[in-house]
């Protein structure tokens, strides 16, 4: 087992700005040229030494936006809104719960983690992109301190086998012949920042992406899956701690987000 660092990420912006002397008594932030500059990042700006309101306010805007504005406000070749959204939507990760605390130790000391086949037959498709296994620590088994996502293992290979060929932990008698996916782990690795509760829980599992996962503060925002759900979240982030709404305490069984915020 090991730890990661935080990682960082950066906006690139790509456009075209020029800069003409004129006063700023002759000239409008609704011309053509700065509504241009708001639509494709092409443009101009009045400067001058006492006319430079305009410039001030467009660079004060760069340095706030987000990565996700950045994009928004360049122009991109054809394909390119695609493929963000592809980038964006392939659920790699499963965040899985825990029967019982000393499942924890098991997981670490063998390097695998199982789950009932049953389980996952309405998203056999996810199965097959999965690349890592994401541990919920429950506040009834691990307490506060310890409860939330904490731990990431890469997935070396995964294979569906009967509950009985688990032998790491004893099964109840009777289902030994049930079907169950066993993922080997590479190695455990501990989250840079715990995924907290923030009161919500996980019944059984969700997929998630590792994007999302890297980022979140809180379990309800591993249920976010749309570009716009991720857009807004990611805007609100920069503004303070985000509380994202679900229709259900469970993210696993919440039909849909209703709303992210600002939590003041």
């Amino acid at each position: 087992m090991k730890t990661n660092r935080l990682e960082t990420s950066s906006a690139v912006y790509m456009g075209h700005m020029f800069c003409f002397p004129t006063r700023m008594k002759t000239f409008s932030g609704n011309t053509a040229s700065i509504k241009s500059i708001k639509k494709v990042n092409v443009g101009a700006f009045p400067f001058l030494p006492n006319s430079t309101a305009l410039m001030e306010e467009f660079l004060d805007e760069l340095i706030l936006d987000s990565p996700e504005k950045a994009y928004e406000r360049s122009t991109r070749p054809r394909g390119t809104e695609s493929y963000y959204e592809d980038k964006l939507s392939g659920k790699d990760v499963l965040v899985g719960s825990l029967k019982d605390k000393a499942q924890l130790a098991v997981c670490f000391e063998h390097k695998f983690y199982h789950i009932p086949l049953k389980h996952l037959f309405s998203e056999q498709t996810v199965l097959t992109q999965l690349k890592f296994v994401a541990i919920y620590q429950s506040r009834t088994l691990f307490g506060e301190k310890e409860s939330g996502v904490s731990w990431l293992g890469q997935i070396e290979r995964w294979e569906v086998v009967p509950r009985g060929q688990i032998k790491e932990r004893p099964t109840r008698r009777g289902r030994e012949g049930e079907l169950y996916v066993r993922f080997t782990i590479k190695e455990w690795t501990r989250l840079p920042r715990v995924v907290k509760p923030g009161g919500n829980f996980v019944y059984s599992h969700l997929f998630t992406t590792k994007y999302i996962l890297d980022r979140a503060g809180e379990l309800a925002e591993l249920r976010l899956s749309t570009e716009e759900e991720l857009s807004d979240w990611r805007e609100k982030r920069r503004l303070g701690k985000v509380k994202v709404e679900l229709d259900h305490e469970y993210v696993d069984k919440a039909g849909k987000v209703l709303g992210v915020r600002v939590d003041r």
